[in-house]
């Protein structure tokens, strides 16, 4: 638990590997706990980064406004 840095690198590892496997007729697709709580942080991280821009921008205007 916690180590989900450690786990991107096993993850973005096991998705290199199965893009330079996968084919035309073979698709290969890697599933399990540990690389669904890597997409899990990489959402949050987007998410985190947009809504931080955002409300920053938001806050440029009404303080733009205000003064």
């Amino acid at each position: 638990m916690g180590n989900t840095g450690d786990n991107e690198e096993l993850v973005t590892l096991l998705e290199n590997v199965a893009d330079e496997v996968s084919t035309i007729e073979a698709d290969i697709t890697c599933f399990g706990g540990h690389i669904i709580a890597v997409h899990n942080a990489r959402q949050v991280k987007k998410d985190t980064i947009l809504t931080l821009v955002i409300a920053f921008l938001i806050i440029i205007v009404v303080i733009f406004f205000a003064f």
